[in-house]
């Protein structure tokens, strides 16, 4: 299992409910099982994206038995405003910024 996932309905409800923001993207199991509605209605609410996926793919990550899952978002953004104004603040007023889509890392 992955720590960025949540897996079952009641843990994915509450993570739509309290962070909708770490929410990256919800799974569900198509056809879609009955008592999931309520959470396909509060991802549409809140602009959350949910994709409709084949049992296979949802039992490869642990959730097959419910029939749902959430991916959270590993980093979170911020207003470049906000950062700013807050870099100005530090003790050491540094801003790194980095382009990993340039760095290519190959496994042994």
């Amino acid at each position: 299992m992955h720590n960025n996932l949540v897996l079952g309905k009641k843990p994915v409800m509450e993570a739509l409910e309290e962070n909708p923001d770490l929410v990256d993207l919800v799974l569900i199991k198509k056809p879609v099982p009955r008592g999931l509605g309520p959470v396909l209605t509060k991802c549409r609410q809140l602009h959350v994206r949910f994709k409709l996926v084949p049992d296979l793919e949802l039992l490869q990550m642990g959730a097959a038995r419910q029939g749902i899952a959430a991916r959270l978002r590993v980093h979170t953004l911020m207003d470049l405003d906000l950062l700013l104004k807050n870099t100005t603040k530090a003790v050491f007023p540094v801003l790194l910024l980095l382009d990993l889509s340039l760095i290519h890392i190959s496994e042994p």
